[in-house]
């Protein structure tokens, strides 16, 4: 029922309904399945302005042009809407299936899968253009519903690594929501992660406008500084699953001495460490290691995996081969081996490449 009607028995998908309040009955009674409603409420509920013999009239009415419509695609309508009596019931079957339901069932699930499942079935809001108490309540909590699924997966996107979806699932929660500063602030940041920073700090000013026209407020602290983070490049930089593999057998390459050179750290820390520690030691080693002559450029980052350990590295380019070799011998060298690395790493493969003509970026490969 998102959008338009989505009520499946068998193989068979019912049509529309002609009048919008057919639809809007249609839609309480199978939302509302299994329990038994009295005429005299449903009529007051859709036709609260009318009298009472004239809102069940055109209670009846509507309950003619459901059943009209079950004939019509071949199903008995006694089979499925309950009519007897003084009561109306829409009896529950196997056989039906359901939207909203499956829907429901794949949020509360609250599984990667299960919640694509829950927003692919999410095509537009819930009877739209129906504006009847029950339906707008209704409507109103199935989007919360979403907008917390796609929050979901985009957060367990990012952490795992894949800033892609992470991205597009982010901008889904804002198209819905755009007032959702989170859903920008993780926008920001897988744009950051893909390598399009230019995008990340256009969307701050997107959310900056936003915030600003609708609400007349600024951002919070919490965005401001990722915003800063994001413009002076001090965010870490993580790589996508799978970017690239930790090996212990790659073999330096010979490089020329006068070619710039780059040199991989590629590391997996103990485990118990966390990905906030880690982060915070690898920004210090960052910056002892800019501070060594003939470093051109540093970069750090973390890999997504699934287990306790996170593999990460660092990327040192140098100007030649000449200062690698005085890095080596720096005391600013010793002294991130010592108050960074140790007290955090396990193992560590060191590996010299020349700098490829992409700039840096090159990874050994198994």
């Amino acid at each position: 029922m998102f959008g338009a009607f989505q009520l499946q028995a068998g193989s068979r998908l019912l049509q529309p309904f002609v009048t919008q309040k057919a639809k809007s009955l249609f839609g309480y009674l199978v939302t509302h399945a299994g329990r038994e409603h009295s005429r005299e409420s449903l009529a007051e509920m859709l036709w609260p302005e009318r009298p009472p013999a004239n809102a069940r009239r055109s209670l009846h009415t509507a309950l003619w042009q459901i059943r009209s419509n079950f004939k019509e695609n071949g199903l008995n309508p006694d089979e499925i809407l309950d009519v007897a009596g003084a009561n109306v019931s829409w009896m529950e079957a196997p056989d039906k299936w359901l939207d909203v339901s499956e829907f429901e069932q794949a949020c509360a699930l609250d599984q990667p899968d299960r919640l694509e499942g829950a927003i692919r079935l999410y095509r537009g809001p819930f009877l739209e253009n129906i504006y009847d108490d029950w339906c707008i309540e209704s409507r109103y909590q199935l989007e919360l519903k979403y907008c917390w699924a796609l929050e979901r997966l985009a957060q367990t996107y990012y952490s795992t690594g894949n800033f892609q979806p992470a991205l597009d699932t982010a901008l889904r929660l804002i198209h819905t929501n755009p007032l959702r500063e989170d859903a920008h602030a993780l926008v920001m940041q897988a744009y950051y992660q893909l390598g399009n920073r230019p995008a990340a700090i256009a969307q701050y000013a997107a959310l900056q406008n936003i915030l600003f026209e609708q609400l007349r407020i600024g951002t919070s602290n919490e965005t401001r500084a990722l915003y800063e983070m994001i413009l002076s490049e001090t965010l870490p930089v993580r790589y996508a699953t799978g970017s690239f593999r930790i090996d212990n057998h790659v073999q330096p390459r010979r490089v020329a001495e006068n070619q710039p050179i780059e040199r991989l750290l590629l590391a997996r820390p103990c485990a118990g460490v966390t990905r906030a520690r880690l982060e915070a030691v690898l920004r210090q080693g960052k910056a002892i290691i800019e501070n060594i002559p003939g470093v051109e450029w540093v970069s750090v980052g973390i890999a997504a995996s699934p287990g306790s350990a996170y593999p990460c590295f660092v990327r040192i380019v140098f100007r030649n081969f000449q200062t690698i070799q005085a890095y080596e011998s720096n005391p600013y060298k010793t002294a991130y081996d010592r108050d960074v690395w140790r007290p955090s790493i396990a193992e560590q493969v060191v590996t010299d490449y020349i700098l490829s003509e992409q700039g840096p970026g090159f990874f050994p490969e198994n």
